[in-house]
């Protein structure tokens, strides 16, 4: 073994050469040692060098045919050593898939790459595959997603993002953590499909019910927030609304309100999924929203929610019935700031369009004065 590590360092013999003559046995514990000095040689930086990228393809050709010579032996569940060597292979391959961008290139044109997604789609599924391994593939699926070249085998892979948003409710926090990096990569790069059909945002929604997640990956929640209720805010609201995710947020804000810290991440984030989801303030209902107005603190997020409301015909009941819109109309008499106020305008354009509504605001004199009707008519909030 020294003198083929001494030949291996000589300029005549590359290093693909020796890894192929090594990988065809079925000596895994030498396997094991010639993964190592891989990952030593070409796992450590970000390889920009074009000869060193060539070899880098040797290694990833090998690489793939040992993980399908192993993942095709039946009984290499069972055998702690094959176990091993596929998991450093996993590993390895993420690594170079991080490091070079030559190594993405050929996964996407690895044989039958079709096939080789599968198979790591299934390897995810099986329960006896050890957590290391699919802490693997999750990093490699990571990794791979954010090149255009092997994205389009996650985006069109329904199953496999399914399976992977099953890993957001994971007990193993490497596998959650890895399945978040994941779906936040999908979100930095704008593409929605990739949440459509699976349960991400329930995950998600579930995971905001522990106050521990919510505080150790609050960046990665807020960001995934931002984006699903920016641009698919339907399919988002509804997977959020079958959690008791919506209740709690409300409940969240009103703590954020009450401790005027309300120009918080989280605040500003609760504020824009109220706006944009008719199934969030739906599943938050007239309870919620009785005792948001009950309890209250009044300043801009709170006149926010109450705006967001009136969209709906039975917000609209629940504010006039219960003083919230009485609340409305005395701060905007009273109010001299002007982002209240047009959100406050924007919320009564609303109860205009309903006939009770109407009615009731023809009750308050002071409202109709010529000034107020004018604005009211003309305020559009961008």
């Amino acid at each position: 073994m020294n003198a083929k590590r001494r030949k291996l360092n000589s300029e005549d013999v590359s290093a693909s050469e020796f890894v192929f003559q090594s990988f065809k046995t079925e000596d895994y514990l030498a396997i094991l040692k010639d993964l190592s000095f891989i990952k030593q040689k070409f796992c450590k930086t970000k390889i920009d060098d074009e000869s060193k990228n060539e070899q880098i393809l040797s290694q990833i050709f090998v690489l793939v045919d040992l993980f399908y010579k192993i993942v095709n032996n039946n009984e290499y569940n069972a055998d702690k050593q094959q176990s091993k060597v596929l998991q450093e292979a996993i590993s390895i391959i993420a690594n170079l898939c991080y490091y070079s961008s030559a190594a993405k290139l050929y996964m996407s044109k690895a044989r039958n790459p079709a096939i080789l997604f599968s198979t790591l789609e299934q390897l995810l599924k099986k329960d006896n595959v050890l957590d290391k391994i699919k802490n693997n593939i999750l990093r490699l699926v990571g990794n791979l997603i954010l090149a255009p070249c092997t994205m389009v085998y996650f985006t069109t892979n329904d199953t496999l993002l399914s399976k992977i948003a099953d890993f957001l409710g994971a007990e193993d926090e490497n596998q959650k953590e890895n399945a978040i990096k994941i779906f936040k990569n999908f979100a930095s790069m704008k593409f929605p499909a990739a949440f459509l059909n699976n349960s991400a945002i329930q995950r998600i929604g579930e995971m905001i019910l522990v106050e521990e997640q919510i505080t150790k990956y609050k960046e990665d929640l807020i960001k995934i927030l931002y984006f699903t209720f920016s641009y698919m805010k339907t399919v988002a609201g509804k997977q959020l609304a079958i959690t008791q995710c919506p209740t709690l947020l409300l409940s969240k804000l009103q703590g954020y309100v009450n401790e005027e810290t309300e120009d918080s991440e989280w605040s500003r984030c609760i504020c824009s999924i109220l706006n944009k989801s008719h199934d969030v303030r739906e599943a938050i209902g007239t309870s919620g929203l009785i005792s948001f107005i009950d309890n209250g603190k009044e300043c801009l997020s709170f006149w926010k929610v109450l705006s967001y409301f009136a969209q709906d015909a039975w917000g609209r009941v629940t504010l006039r019935e219960y003083s919230g819109l009485d609340l409305i109309i005395n701060h905007l008499l009273t109010s001299n700031d002007v982002v209240e106020k047009c959100l406050l305008y924007e919320a009564l354009r609303h109860f205009i369009h309903d006939s009770v509504g109407i009615a009731y605001l023809c009750m308050k004199g002071d409202l109709f004065r010529p000034e107020f009707i004018e604005r009211i008519v003309r305020t559009q909030i961008i």
